[in-house]
């Protein structure tokens, strides 16, 4: 229940962009799909987290005519137990059905603490995997007499919905519903937004922390809360709100304690006037109590285990702070610490 609301958090908090720049995010059975403000689509496919030998692999495919699908392949080396590592082979042979599709190499970790490197599959190997998720067959990675297999369970649909969101149902390019309809039907590629991040302006917020009428501000904010800061008009709860920076054109940065979930407490994130009327702007109702270099961040595991993690970013502009970077939560399938895969709903490029 929390990881959903804080997916609709993360859809619904991008001040000033329109919902369809923000992305899509679609899950279906073992597999998922996160396309970019770009229209780069990346769909992943999981074991069931309670399988002894686990593997994801990540399809990414950019918009626009002539693109091919890459796929990078990832096992788990994190034991049931969660107290030992899983000895791995050197090398592996993906199969399908009863047919050998080639050696992967597998790179070494070194130390038994850094995360395991996926491996990039060949053309042909690639191409070979996204036949078989059309259909029925095993498909499994095997060496050093283990298994890894991987489920088509929920693919076909997530790889629709990848055609459809790049234009490419019924064109020859299409994944799986193909036809005779022309490429120039394929949607192009969106342009990366790029940012200039500018330094904060320094001022004295001890000053400006004094001056502010907290309770006409509070009852401003109430009004623009949106569902997900409570302490605003829950009296039993500690809003406790401070500025955080002295802005441009006499404005000011504030914060103060929204609510609190599971595995994280989110704090809200106006620019507001210095004098009164405040007329507050949101940023975002789901930061981190304090900013990490100048920006406003928002990072929460979405289990107990930290396996899988939800990420977003606002920078300062010189005149507002805006969204840089959202990547909602990966399925939670014991691949990876911290998460197997990054599939972000919005990319931009920060300079």
């Amino acid at each position: 229940m929390y990881k959903t609301m804080l997916m609709s958090m993360a859809l619904g908090m991008m001040v000033g962009t329109s919902v369809f720049a923000q992305g899509i995010s679609f899950e279906h059975k073992d597999w998922q799909i996160n396309c970019d403000n770009t229209r780069t689509c990346r769909a992943a496919g999981y074991s069931p987290e309670d399988d002894a030998n686990r593997v994801t692999v990540l399809l990414t495919r950019k918009a626009g005519k002539g693109q091919e699908v890459s796929a990078l392949v990832q096992l788990s080396d994190i034991a049931n137990d969660n107290e030992k590592k899983v000895v791995l082979p050197d090398k592996m042979i993906l199969k399908i059905g009863d047919q050998s599709y080639g050696d992967i190499q597998l790179p070494s970790v070194k130390d038994s603490d850094d995360d395991l490197p996926s491996v990039l599959l060949t053309a042909a190997q690639t191409k070979a995997l996204l036949h078989a998720l059309k259909g029925t067959a095993k498909i499994s990675f095997v060496g050093g007499n283990q298994e890894w297999v991987l489920p088509g369970n929920g693919a076909s649909a997530v790889l629709l919905k990848m055609d459809a969101e790049q234009g490419r149902v019924g064109t020859p390019s299409a994944l799986i519903k193909q036809g005779n309809k022309s490429e120039d039907s394929v949607l192009p590629a969106l342009p990366t937004p790029v940012i200039y991040q500018k330094l904060l302006p320094k001022g004295d917020v001890k000053v400006w922390q004094s001056k502010i009428d907290w309770v006409l501000l509070q009852k401003e904010l109430v009004k623009i809360k949106g569902d997900y800061c409570d302490a605003l008009e829950n009296s039993d709860a500690s809003f406790e709100p401070k500025v955080v920076e002295v802005l441009t054109y006499n404005r000011l940065l504030i914060t103060g304690f929204c609510s609190s979930g599971a595995y994280h407490t989110n704090y809200g994130y106006w620019i507001i006037h210095q004098e009164q009327p405040y007329q507050p702007k949101l940023i975002t109702m789901i930061g981190e109590d304090e900013m990490e270099d100048n920006t406003i961040v928002f990072r929460m595991k979405e289990d107990v285990l930290g396996d899988c993690w939800s990420h977003q970013s606002w920078v300062w502009n010189g005149k507002d702070f805006v969204q840089a970077s959202n990547i909602p939560s990966a399925m939670c399938r014991m691949i990876a610490m911290g998460g197997a895969w990054d599939l972000p709903t919005y990319v931009s490029i920060v300079k």
